[in-house]
C-alpha cells in the first residue's frame, strides 16, 4: 500500500535497530564509557499530569493528587542547548510519564526544539489524543512537529472504556481522523498496546487505520519496571512479540556477530536514550516511575556530563554483563526477565 504521506527515512521507526546497534557498538565495556557524546533519542517531561486513568499506567495506579507542575522555561532552554552541543540527537520528544498536551506551552516547546536542535532532528509527541483538537493540531503543525503518535489500543468503545477510562473514545477517534484529513507532512502513528483486554483486535485495528493513511505501531505491554501491580492479570503471551524470541533471534545474532559478547543486551535504552524529569533529574529508564534512582541532574550538570557519568555507565555495565539483579530499576522489569 502506498502511504498517504511521503515520510523521509529519518522519520521511520525502521531505523531503530540500526541506531540501537550504533549505540551499543559505541559502548566500551573495558573502559565502561560510551564513545557517543550524548543520546540518540531524548524524552523530556514538561508537565507531570494526565487526564486519563489507563489500566496499564503507573500514573493511574499511584493516583497522584498533588498539583500539576511544569518545567521551568530556562531549564528547558538550557537542556536543548546542551543537546545541540552533543550533535548526536536524532529524535526529541517533549513527553515523559504524562500527557504532553496538558502543558499550555507545548506548541512553543515544539517550535523551540526545532529552532535549537535543527530541522534534521525529528520532534514528536505521544498523546492519548483526547486534547488534540483541530486548532491545536494546526498550531503544532505550524510549529514544525514531525510526528504525532496517538495511543488508542482498541477498536470499540467498550474495550476503550475498560483500557483507557477517563477520556472519550469518540473524541479520540474524531481528532485522529481530522489530523489525517489535513494531508500535512506530519507522520501520524496510531499505537496499539497489546494485552489481554484487547485480545484479537489487532487485525481490525490495523485495517481501519491503514485505510485512513495512518502508520500503525503495535507494542507489547510491559510491567513498567515492576510498578504495574496487576501486570499478571492483563499481560499476554506472545510468539512473534516475545522478548524470548528476540533473545533467540535478532539480538543474539547482532550481539554475537557485531558486538562480540556472549549474552545479548536485552535492553538498549540506557545506551541510546536520555530521560529527563521536569525538575532536571535524569532517570535511567522511561519505565522508572518512582523514581527508584536517578543518574544525574541537568540543573547542575551538562548533558555530556550525565551521559557519560559514573552512575549512567555503572548501569550500562550491569545491562552489558546481564547482572540485572544488581539494578533496582532493572531487577523487576519484564523486559529483561521475559514476559
Amino acid at each position: 500500500m502506498i502511504k498517504r504521506y511521503f515520510i523521509p527515512k529519518k522519520h521511520s521507526r525502521f531505523d531503530l535497530p540500526k541506531q540501537y546497534l550504533t549505540s551499543l557498538r559505541s559502548y566500551d565495556p573495558n573502559s565502561r564509557y560510551s564513545k557517543l557524546k550524548g543520546p540518540l533519542f531524548v524524552q523530556i517531561q514538561t508537565v507531570d499530569s494526565c487526564n486519563a486513568s489507563c489500566l496499564m499506567c503507573p500514573y493511574s495506579i499511584q493516583k497522584r493528587k498533588e498539583q500539576t507542575n511544569h518545567m521551568d522555561d530556562m531549564l528547558y532552554t538550557k537542556i536543548l542547548t546542551d543537546l545541540k552541543k552533543t550533535g548526536t540527537v536524532k529524535v526529541f520528544s517533549p513527553m515523559l510519564q504524562s500527557e504532553p498536551l496538558l502543558d499550555p506551552h507545548i506548541v512553543n516547546r515544539i517550535r523551540q526544539a526545532k529552532n535549537i536542535l535543527g530541522q534534521d532532528v525529528v520532534v514528536g509527541i505521544v498523546t492519548n489524543g483526547s486534547l488534540l483538537t483541530p486548532k491545536l493540531t494546526q498550531s503544532l503543525v505550524e510549529a514544525g512537529i514531525d510526528r504525532i503518535e496517538i495511543s488508542i489500543d482498541a477498536v470499540d468503545i467498550a474495550t476503550f472504556k475498560n483500557v483507557r477510562p477517563g477520556i472519550s473514545f469518540s473524541k479520540v477517534i474524531d481528532n485522529t481522523e481530522k489530523i489525517l484529513a489535513l494531508h500535512s507532512n506530519v507522520q501520524v502513528v496510531v499505537r496499539f498496546l497489546i494485552h489481554a483486554e484487547n485480545m484479537g483486535q489487532e487485525s481490525e485495528f490495523k485495517r481501519y487505520w491503514r485505510a485512513r493513511g495512518a502508520d500503525v505501531l503495535f507494542t507489547p505491554v510491559v510491567n513498567r519496571a515492576g510498578f504495574v501491580t496487576d501486570f499478571e492479570k492483563f499481560k499476554r503471551s506472545y510468539s512473534m512479540f516475545s522478548f524470548k524470541h528476540l533473545k533467540k533471534g535478532l539480538w543474539r545474532l547482532s550481539v554475537r556477530f557485531y558486538l562480540g559478547i556472549r549474552e545479548p543486551v536485552l535492553c538498549v535504552l540506557p545506551f541510546s536514550w536520555l530521560y529527563i524529569l521536569l525538575d532536571g533529574r535524569v532517570v535511567l529508564c522511561c519505565h522508572d516511575w518512582g523514581p527508584l534512582d536517578t543518574v544525574g541532574n541537568l540543573q547542575t550538570q551538562t548533558v555530556e556530563q550525565v551521559w557519560n557519568g559514573e552512575k549512567m555507565n555503572k548501569y550500562r555495565h550491569i545491562l552489558w554483563t546481564g547482572k540485572y539483579a544488581d539494578s533496582p530499576v532493572c531487577r523487576d522489569c519484564s523486559v529483561v526477565n521475559g514476559m
